[in-house]
């Protein structure tokens, strides 16, 4: 299941767990950077799992 969408702009969720607390920060944090000096806006989600949706989908 795909979770909902979250209330306001987050550039990194890790619904899977993937990362460790600082690795997100510092990811977080470098994302926030890029956005501030280009104006673009890239998002990194993880997942525990996409269930029976195919990856073109989710992606």
């Amino acid at each position: 299941m795909i979770p909902p969408r979250p209330p306001h702009y987050e550039p990194l969720t890790d619904e899977a767990r993937l990362l460790r607390p600082d690795e997100r920060d510092t990811l977080r944090a470098r994302l926030q950077r890029f956005e501030r000096a280009t104006t673009t806006q890239i998002v990194i989600v993880t997942l525990p799992s996409i269930g029976e949706e195919p990856v073109e989908d989710v992606a």
